[in-house]
């Protein structure tokens, strides 16, 4: 890899860069996030693993670790001022890349900071290098690098790499919530379904990613199911002492478990930088977005319950003199009666028609995010709901996508235009 080159757009403010000319010794390095330029005057230097002469990365927030291979003198154009960190890149790293072989399948497991992140770019750019196809499955919906927030993506590479975040991902599933929580057979059915298609478009290797949600016990559910249903041959977990220690006594015996520390680079991000790069992430994946108009008589929505039953204006009347307020849409399905609201209504535990009577606020669907699934249901685009009118069929969405798709499915976060977060649906919200 002699020059790597990023520009893709970004509406986020970039900082003003500076230049440092810097020595680094043999298998130290840094951590800095872009934007930056690196040059290679003297010596040889790696880029998460992958041997590099210069890059530049003019997107902002992409960590960028570089290392020395041998006495090497830099000029950098960054932010800040590299901090240089004794032998960066630990040896279990190395070891751990020689060790895995055609066919296998690794999962990387820990808590939040603990390095899954760049542990999982590392080991794609030296799988790579050995002549792999790699399959790479980001499952950490919170702060997702392939995909955008609430997905779980898969990318296949052949060529090393700058950083996963960086690539275009092969396949979406969507989620649609920056937290597993709520969502287990999601979480567990997506990695599934990527996985197989991995070694479908032919991965001779797959990692997969996870989340940092190790502690609870849906948390240890998700983590246990999640392996028996990709069966990996190797198990990686990553921990500062023991706080994972509950979750390596799930895993079944066929699995290969590998306990590692803590890299010395690896720094416990602030909620505030966690919120910058997934807004930055939003506003990635709706570059050039406008308005697209869907028929809701000819579309299928999913994790809603709207549209699923059948509207008629005796039940609307009817519920107008239950609730002694203007209904805007009212709906029966064959378990649930629906009805959509102007303003907030408390009393609960209503039964119509021998039903449970659900209560949304249409104000309540503005910005919520959405995603558009293919007849496999996979993710084939993502946008926020600017107008649910479901009293006329209609359904407006931002978003950049103009594709085909089979369905619509509701998440549960809500954007603004500029990708920033504005709220949430509640899990159990129609």
């Amino acid at each position: 890899m002699s020059v790597e080159k990023t520009s893709r757009m970004s509406h986020d403010f970039t900082p003003s860069l500076h230049m440092f000319e810097h020595t680094l010794r043999p298998g130290n390095g840094f951590l800095l996030l872009s934007p930056l330029k690196i040059k290679r005057n003297r010596g040889r230097i790696e880029c998460w693993g992958a041997e590099i002469d210069s890059l530049e990365v003019m997107e902002r927030g992409i960590p960028v670790l570089i290392r020395a291979v041998e006495a090497s003198d830099l000029e950098i154009r960054a932010a800040s001022k590299p901090e240089e960190i004794s032998e960066i890149i630990p040896k279990e790293w190395e070891e751990l890349a020689n060790r895995i072989e055609s066919g296998d399948t690794v999962m990387l497991l820990g808590g939040t900071d603990v390095g899954k992140s760049g542990l999982f770019a590392f080991l794609a750019n030296k799988l790579v290098s050995k002549g792999f196809r790699v399959g790479l499955i980001d499952a950490d919906v919170g702060q997702s690098d392939i995909g955008p927030v609430g997905t779980i993506g898969l990318s296949l590479i052949s060529e090393k790499i700058i950083h996963p975040s960086l690539l275009i991902p092969n396949l979406l599933f969507f989620v649609g919530d920056n937290s597993p929580r709520g969502h287990l057979l999601p979480m567990v059915i997506g990695v599934k379904k990527l996985l197989d298609e991995a070694k479908t478009r032919g991965a001779d290797v797959v990692l997969i990613n996870t989340t940092g949600y190790i502690h609870s016990g849906p948390a240890r559910a998700l983590k246990r199911f999640k392996i028996l249903a990709t069966e990996p041959t190797k198990v990686v977990v990553l921990q500062r002492s023991d706080e994972s220690q509950h979750i390596i006594k799930l895993i079944p015996k066929n699995s290969e478990v590998i306990k590692m520390s803590v890299a010395k680079g690896v720094r416990r991000k602030n909620r505030s930088l966690r919120v910058l790069f997934r807004q930055s992430n939003i506003r990635r994946y709706l570059n050039g977005a406008r308005s697209l108009r869907i028929n809701l008589h000819e579309t299928k929505l999913v994790d809603t319950l709207f549209f699923s039953g059948s509207s008629s204006l005796e039940l609307k009347h009817e519920l107008e003199g239950l609730l002694g307020k203007p209904v805007i849409y009212a709906e029966e399905a064959p378990d649930v009666i629906l009805c959509l609201i102007d303003s907030s209504y408390v009393r609960k535990g209503l039964v119509v028609r021998g039903k449970p009577l659900r209560i949304a606020v249409r104000r309540g669907y503005d910005g919520l995010y959405v995603g558009f699934l293919d007849d496999h249901g996979f993710c084939c685009g993502i946008g926020i709901i600017e107008g649910f009118r479901p009293d006329q069929g209609i359904l407006d969405v931002y978003t950049n996508f103009s594709g085909q798709f089979d369905c619509v499915e509701f998440g549960y976060l809500k954007f603004n235009k500029k990708g920033i977060q504005v709220g949430r649906r509640g899990l159990t919200e129609p």
